[in-house]
């Protein structure tokens, strides 16, 4: 028996409590979980689309992340050549203006 699942009881509620639906629904009606079952058919389709679809947005983002932290490795290296031109610029600046 799974814990923390209500166990399951062969309790029959009162007539006219549930539509008449036969045994198997009377024995999960105390608030018991019916097992999960395997997907079939078009259902196991979908799941496997749904992998692949995850596989492949997970293979994008990496992409799209390794192609941001290039960009900004560049970008840094741009920014460090503007700092040392403009350093020059003032120091130039500076020993025209002495």
């Amino acid at each position: 028996e799974a814990v923390g699942l209500p166990r399951l009881t062969r309790k029959t509620p009162s007539p006219g409590a549930l539509p008449r639906q036969g045994a198997t629904s009377a024995a999960f009606w105390d608030g018991g979980v019916a097992a999960p079952h395997a997907p079939t058919g078009h259902a196991r389709r979908r799941v496997r689309k749904r992998l692949r679809d995850g596989v492949i947005r997970d293979i994008e983002r990496q992409n799209r992340k390794k192609e941001n932290i290039r960009l900004l490795g560049e970008q840094i290296l741009l920014t460090e050549q503007l700092e040392a031109e403009r350093e020059k610029m003032v120091l130039a600046k500076g020993s025209q203006e002495t």
